[in-house]
């Protein structure tokens, strides 16, 4: 019962998506098998709960945030975010006009970008495959979980 309670703790203060490695390591003394087991029937009950907050599994990583329908209202307190104002318009340029070129993205943002792109590939937003001389950009299923496909659905519904 108090692993639940650490668990809860991590993924509380964490604003980024934790591994169980860490949350293992902040749980000290705590095998990474028993740490799972924790994590997830924490999220399983958790997520039970009629709350506006929910636990999620992101790829191998877990989050506890705000659920969407909740965003709009929650959005205005909420703290800095993962990343500064600069990555996150070429994340936007990126997930606006993708596929694109890497070459296209440092054409619109700066030299900077480059920069840019590592970190955001680092993180899983993104992926690169090689295309000639460049590469080709594109969200990943991480991007939707953390972003949601709003956005992308509308840019979708004004093409038509």
């Amino acid at each position: 019962m108090q692993q639940k309670k650490f668990v809860e703790a991590v993924l509380f203060m964490s604003p980024q998506p934790l591994a169980l490695g860490d949350i293992a390591e902040a749980i000290e003394g705590e095998s990474y098998t028993s740490t799972k087991k924790a994590v997830l029937d924490f999220m399983k009950e958790f997520n039970s709960r009629d709350s506006a907050l929910e636990v999620v599994q992101v790829q191998d990583t877990f989050q506890m945030r705000v659920k969407p329908e909740y965003h709009s209202v929650a959005s205005q307190f909420a703290s800095q975010g993962i990343f500064h104002k600069g990555i996150m318009k070429t994340l936007a340029l990126i997930a606006f006009k993708q596929p694109i070129t890497q070459s296209a993205v440092i054409k619109y943002r700066n030299n900077k970008a480059y920069d840019h792109v590592a970190k955001l590939m680092g993180e899983g937003f993104i992926t690169r495959e090689p295309r000639g001389r460049t590469f080709v950009l594109r969200t990943t299923k991480k991007f939707l979980e953390h972003f949601g496909d709003k956005g992308l659905k509308e840019k979708k519904e004004s093409a038509q």
